[in-house]
């Protein structure tokens, strides 16, 4: 209860002054990828967007495809579909990818772990497509599931044809749709274990793997995520690094080679660093509001924060946020905990700079005959 009111108080003096000395969000005054076609950088919690450029552009992904492929991959592994000590058998489809590969040979054996590390770390599209006839059946299938869930993500402008990035036509993406997947993956902290691996051996220690992404050696706090390159796609790149509690993801597509690709990204990250911190609003798990319920056991339910609530700050100017909440005046029974219930919204110059979901604390059953017959006298004396 004295979690509450002190949630509730807090919300209240935000939304009723409407008032708080945030630092403005501003532009970079300075194109930081002039030699890519497209980039984007953001903050990976809140997701609110530090630098822009044609970041809608439609353009071929590469290997940055494998985002999706890996973020698919982890949701199998957290879900007890795929363990990472099963051993997967590469088919010959598998083996005849080309591009970027471990060299699989059909019928040869390795465990899922490996297979992951090597997508991860070596971008291994054979790799990538064992893994994915394993989690779907087959490739056609896996790559229905990519689409499906970059429309859950809110992708609206990528198309996949395949796991792996190999240039393909109607295979495209934008740097806005990579830096969405991108903040969905690095929200599985095992990826991030992985992707910042420099070198990996398997088979052994027979093959060596290098990391494609030079940056998790070369710049401090890097730790993944994805490099993509083609005739048709250029050179491309999403990156995450953290610095003082606050990770960011830096994307750029269709750069002319690995060396300006990495520049970019090192001055987009610079920048971002150089001029914005975050702040916490709200932890994770903390109780915000209460929404009467009908027709239940208990006649109210807490909505707690499904994740923490976080803002960036630039480091200069000053501008006003107003924290609101959105939710349903009332609710019937039954209802499960962890439904989503309303959201938390942090609000700058009208528009909406970051959220968090507002679900249900517990379990409320449905009422029974004589909890609805008391309800109703109570109602009736009121």
């Amino acid at each position: 209860m004295k979690n509450f009111t002190k949630i509730l108080a807090f919300i209240l003096i935000f939304t009723f002054l409407t008032v708080f000395s945030f630092p403005k969000i501003a532009k970079a005054d300075v194109d930081l990828a002039p030699q890519s076609k497209s980039a984007i950088l953001i903050d990976a919690v809140s997701g609110q967007v530090l630098f822009e450029k044609n970041k809608e552009e439609k353009l071929a992904p590469a290997s940055v495809t494998k985002i999706m492929t890996l973020l698919l991959i982890m949701e199998a592994l957290e879900d007890g579909r795929l363990k990472l000590d099963e051993v997967l058998t590469a088919s010959p489809e598998a083996c005849r990818m080309g591009g970027s590969q471990i060299w699989l040979e059909p019928g040869e054996k390795m465990t899922a772990e490996d297979l992951i590390i090597s997508v991860a770390v070596a971008s291994a599209n054979d790799s990538a497509y064992v893994l994915a006839e394993r989690i779907a059946g087959s490739h056609d299938n896996f790559v229905k599931m990519m689409n499906e869930k970059a429309k859950e993500l809110g992708m609206s402008n990528t198309n996949f044809v395949n796991c792996t990035g190999l240039d393909a036509d109607e295979h495209y993406t934008t740097a806005e749709d990579i830096a969405k997947m991108s903040r969905e993956l690095v929200k599985h902290k095992q990826i991030l274990k992985w992707t910042s691996l420099y070198e990996y051996y398997i088979r052994n220690g027979e093959s060596w793997l290098v990391n494609t992404n030079k940056l998790v050696r070369f710049y401090e706090g890097c730790d993944g995520l994805k490099t993509g390159s083609t005739s048709k796609a250029g050179f491309c790149l999403s990156a995450t690094a953290v610095k003082d509690g606050m990770r960011l993801i830096a994307v750029v597509m269709n750069a002319p080679s690995s060396k300006i690709r990495n520049a970019e990204i090192s001055q987009m990250l610079n920048y971002g660093f150089a001029n914005f911190t975050s702040q916490k609003i709200v932890d994770k798990g903390s109780i915000v509001e209460k929404i009467s319920v009908e027709k239940g056991m208990t006649d109210q339910l807490a909505l707690i924060t499904a994740d923490e609530l976080q803002v960036v700050i630039p480091k200069t100017q000053k501008d006003e946020i107003t924290i609101k909440t959105e939710k349903p005046e009332k609710i019937t029974a039954p209802i499960q905990k962890g439904t989503k219930i309303g959201r938390l919204v942090a609000i700058k110059d009208g528009k909406e700079i970051a959220s968090v979901d507002l679900v249900a604390l517990e379990d409320i059953e449905k009422a029974n005959f004589f909890k609805i017959f008391q309800q109703l006298l109570i109602s009736a004396f009121k």
